[in-house]
């Protein structure tokens, strides 16, 4: 009897992180409240399971050194702090760091299957990205007007971007990272699946070519680059020479119509403002921005100014360089590396740049090829975005991360982990 309540409660959390992985690209409040639920299922079982401490120890070190310490990382600096109210909320926006993967960790049992728990989630992530496109695109149709400039056209700037997903209320970055993931995942899917027939590939193939559309559409332009690169560097290895032809003709399309639209959107996001033409004024600013991050750092560089007072200073140096868009937006670093380097010192930069390089050499050695491959995007990502500054970067961020680790436990009787013990 004990045994199928354990049952039952486990797949109680299953579906409720499934749910929350579902809203995860389409609204923060609902995906909120499942992973809440998640939480509490899970932390309430965490400790009456001798299990979930044995794991845990397996993996203590990259849990603390790769995901928990940018959580610790805000407390230890909590009252380094101009303003307490913005240190709790920063402090509370960064418990997925150390909650997300002590819970996930509770889903391992010795008779599952990570390959087929995996799935499920990046299913949930897929069609939570087609519910997204069809919630972004149905908004586009109904607001079309008849003869429109064309800003207002389909795939014009007011339909694209930023415009585009504003229903949402998502940054096209970060929706961008999950498209990217779904993609991904998906060609993995019909290329490592041998029973896959005809239907199902043309499925997967129709599947990948919307969030292809859609990612082009939300010009996330971090993931798209990279998922053109990473696809043309696999297609060329493997010798998939109709691939190769597909993309180039896919490629050749875009550019058709980042050329030939009448809304100059495109060529203002994907040509000029990545500084491949000779109009320096419209070159994308935020490199630029920098400067202002890297000043700040310098007004105390070996523990930083603290969170609060950083924004602060950068919007003073915003207004001393003339850049007034930057100055009233308020705008962030863009780039989360000089974001820790501006509120936490050279402290905070070490730690970012060392996180991360434990957990790639982990995967390189453990050849965790497709988890590797979406950290590196969101490393990517973080040059241009400040990832951890936003609830949806650090819960995207621990997700992934969480999977580390449970394939790790997994694979334990395949792979020595004295590396983590």
């Amino acid at each position: 009897m004990m045994l199928k309540r354990k049952l039952v409660l486990r797949q109680i959390k299953e579906i409720t992180l499934i749910i929350g992985i579902l809203f995860l690209p389409i609204n923060q409040n609902i995906n909120h409240w499942f992973f809440a639920l998640f939480m509490i299922l899970s932390f309430v079982e965490f400790f009456i399971r001798r299990e979930n401490f044995h794991n845990l120890r397996a993996v203590g070190k990259l849990f603390f050194l790769s995901c928990a310490i940018f959580f610790f990382l805000r407390v230890i600096f909590f009252f380094h702090s101009s303003n307490m109210d913005i240190s709790q909320k920063e402090l509370i926006r960064a418990l997925p760091f150390l909650l997300y993967p002590l819970c996930i960790l509770t889903l391992w049992t010795k008779k599952g299957n990570y390959k087929l728990f995996e799935r499920r989630i990046f299913w949930s992530l897929t069609a939570g990205c087609l519910i997204s496109a069809a919630i972004c695109w149905s908004n586009v149709l109904i607001n079309m007007e008849a003869n429109p400039i064309p800003a207002q056209r389909f795939f014009g700037w007011k339909k694209s971007g930023t415009y585009l997903t504003s229903i949402l209320d998502l940054h096209p970055p970060y929706l961008g990272m999950m498209l990217f993931a779904s993609i991904v995942f998906l060609f993995n899917q019909a290329t490592s699946n041998e029973k896959s027939d005809r239907l199902q590939k043309i499925l997967y193939g129709t599947t990948i070519l919307v969030l292809l559309i859609f990612l082009f559409n939300i010009t996330a332009r971090n993931s798209l680059l990279f998922l053109s690169f990473l696809g043309f560097v696999y297609f060329i290895y493997k010798r998939y020479w109709k691939l190769v032809f597909l993309s180039l003709i896919a490629v050749i399309s875009a550019v058709i119509l980042i050329i030939n639209h009448p809304s100059q959107y495109y060529r203002l996001k994907l040509y000029h403002m990545l500084g491949l033409s000779q109009e320096d004024a419209q070159t994308d600013k935020r490199f630029k921005r920098l400067n202002a991050s890297y000043k700040v750092f310098q007004q105390n560089p070996i523990y930083g100014v603290g969170l609060g007072i950083d924004t602060e200073l950068k919007v003073k140096e915003y207004n001393a360089t003339g850049d007034k868009v930057a100055a009233v937006e308020r705008y962030n670093s863009h780039n989360q590396f000089f974001e820790y380097l501006a509120a936490y010192g050279i402290i905070g930069g070490m730690v970012f740049i060392v996180a991360f390089l434990i957990l790639i050499f982990i995967l390189l050695k453990l050849r965790f090829e497709f988890l590797l491959i979406l950290v590196l995007n969101i490393i990517l990502a973080s040059f241009t975005e400040s990832i951890f500054e936003r609830a949806l970067g650090i819960q995207y961020y621990s997700v992934i991360f969480s999977l580390v680790l449970l394939k790790i436990i997994y694979s334990r009787t395949r792979f020595n982990s004295e590396w983590c013990n």
